[in-house]
């Protein structure tokens, strides 16, 4: 479920689809299909408990690869403190020059 979101695409049993919905907390997600499709493709011959293949975008998982990578990166090194004390600088001298006009 972390790369499915809505408006995603995510591929079932080999048919490429637009995610509707999302819900974290039961664990679903919604697709449509309209009837064209319906009739040229094996999803809606699935049964309730029925396997599925299941293909998620690639894009969501590139992302949080790299945003992973970089909060690693940002906790475990200098790289982190560096940021910090970056960002704690520029927040200190906005403060200071609002202060002086």
């Amino acid at each position: 479920m972390n790369y499915i979101v809505p408006k995603g695409f995510i591929c079932l049993d080999g048919t490429s689809l637009t995610v509707i919905d999302v819900d974290d907390v039961q664990r679903t997600f919604s697709i449509m299909m309209i009837a064209y499709t319906q009739t040229r493709v094996v999803m809606p011959r699935k049964a309730l408990g029925d396997q599925v293949n299941v293909e998620v975008d690639m894009m969501g998982k590139y992302a949080s690869k790299g945003v992973e990578a970089m909060i690693k990166r940002f906790l475990d090194g200098e790289e982190g403190e560096h940021m910090v004390a970056k960002v704690l600088d520029r927040v200190l001298a906005k403060r200071a020059s609002s202060q002086i006009t």
